[in-house]
């Protein structure tokens, strides 16, 4: 005979796994520290003329102009965490908005804790965790691109009693590229930072091109590209991080979100 405590308890029990990854690490939604305004801008273009590894104006000039930069010092270490997950999830554990781009910063160590559990519950796609030294004052930049092949064009050539068609085969690359240009405060528990994070993604499947050359039917491959950035300066304290989102993924009910983390902030391995 089941009981009525039993079957309260067992609630309880279940109340418990869903707030809890195991005891200890607490699923309370992230809360914004402050907000730092940002520039957005998106675009759609065929590619291959859709270059992404260009560099931000304000990083060309600060790299290009000697006088223009500021006095370098010891190398600022720069860490970031990149993911993707659900829109809907993303507004109810982290401080932005379903549809639209966030700049703020929280909490460094809360956000690694919670991270850590929603991916654990599969709520998560960590898609990479890279680090640079970049010197104080002068631009570095990290990149997670994936590389893929398409039928650009086709030679012809003539062959007894036929013509041969060879393809023409161009590669092109789409992904993520962050640039970062660091200045470290003079009390060293904070960076200021300029920052620019560049989404390329590309749309599947590829758009076919048929053409008629001589009787005969040839299909090339269009790639689409869309581009959306985000660049923003913000002020990383000791302890803190800074969160991007609104970037959105291949999948449009995913966004890509980023963390920078700022001085001695430690980030999960």
């Amino acid at each position: 005979m089941v009981t009525r405590t039993a079957v309260l308890g067992v609630l309880g029990i279940g109340l418990f796994l869903t707030g809890c990854i195991s005891p200890g690490i607490p699923m309370d939604p992230l809360v914004r520290k402050k907000t730092f305004e940002f520039k957005y801008s998106g675009a759609i273009a065929p590619g291959p003329g859709c270059p992404i590894d260009e560099t931000p104006a304000w990083a060309r000039l600060m790299s290009g102009d000697e006088e223009a930069r500021s006095e370098t010092g010891p190398a600022v270490p720069v860490s970031f965490c990149f993911f993707r997950m659900d829109r809907d999830v993303a507004q109810h554990w982290l401080p932005v908005s379903r549809i639209g781009a966030e700049v703020v910063s929280v909490d460094g160590n809360r956000a690694e804790a919670l991270l850590t559990a929603l991916e654990k519950r599969g709520d998560v796609v960590v898609m990479g965790k890279p680090a640079l030294s970049a010197l104080n004052g002068q631009a570095g930049q990290v990149s997670m691109l994936s590389r893929i092949s398409y039928v650009d064009s086709f030679d012809l050539k003539a062959a007894p009693g036929a013509r041969i068609a060879d393809p023409r085969v161009r590669a092109i690359e789409h992904g993520l590229v962050v640039t970062v240009l660091p200045e470290v405060a003079t009390d060293t528990k904070s960076i200021e930072a300029a920052l620019s994070l560049l989404q390329v993604n590309l749309v599947k499947p590829m758009v076919l091109a048929c053409l008629n050359e001589s009787g005969a039917r040839l299909s090339l491959e269009v790639p689409i590209l869309v581009r959306q950035r985000i660049e923003t300066r913000v002020t990383v304290a000791e302890g803190e991080a800074i969160l991007v989102a609104g970037l959105s993924a291949e999948d449009p009910s995913e966004m890509v979100l980023a963390f920078m983390y700022g001085a001695r902030t430690k980030s999960a391995e």
